[in-house]
């Protein structure tokens, strides 16, 4: 139903803003083209948030199909937040945020 409402293309996936998939309102429902896997993987429990050494996590953000990167920090959480920080920036109250 979601496609139909959307009106994707092939190439498109369609996604809920807030996450549940029974909210099928325009206004809930974004097309994005599918993204090629990345070599990087989340190595955290938490969002935008990737361990790259034993102890330094960075944190990053993705927005218009570009990664961000928001910086280094020495605690999973210090990550979390800056991530969290950037989600609230760019996408407002719809941001979805660790904390």
């Amino acid at each position: 139903m979601h496609r139909l409402i959307t009106v994707a293309e092939s190439k498109d996936i369609v996604f809920h803003v807030d996450g549940n998939g029974l909210n099928n309102r325009k206004r809930n429902l974004q097309a994005r083209q599918i993204r090629p896997w990345t070599t990087r993987s989340d190595t955290s429990a938490l969002r935008g948030v990737t361990q790259i050494t034993n102890d330094t996590y960075l944190a990053e953000i993705e927005f218009t199909g570009t990664n961000y990167e928001l910086g280094e920090y020495a605690s999973p959480e210090a990550a979390g937040r800056a991530y969290d920080k950037a989600a609230r920036d760019i996408y407002g109250s719809d941001a979805r945020t660790n904390f």
